[in-house]
């Protein structure tokens, strides 16, 4: 992201005053909490139709596993330089 000034992490970090490394951490940590929320929900929420709960549950690990592989192939976020 070096030279970039215009995404989520920069405009973060700008407007709290706060090191670009520690809103990126700040990211970090609300999309792991988020994670663990949306799979809490899908725990407590298996009631219903059998085959839906199981569908619903594969969409999402596919959109999860869709999204961590995009940005893994993605030069832009260089996580090839810390072993990703």
């Amino acid at each position: 992201l070096t030279g970039e000034h215009t995404n989520y992490i920069m405009i973060l970090a700008a407007h709290q005053g706060i090191p670009k490394i520690e809103a990126f951490e700040q990211v970090e940590d609300l999309c792991a909490k988020l994670f663990e929320k949306i799979v809490t929900i899908l725990e407590d929420s298996n009631e219903g139709a059998l085959g839906f709960s199981r569908a619903r549950d594969a969409a999402f690990e596919q959109y999860v596993e869709g999204m961590v592989a995009f940005h893994l192939s993605c030069d832009r976020y260089r996580l090839m330089e810390v072993g990703l």
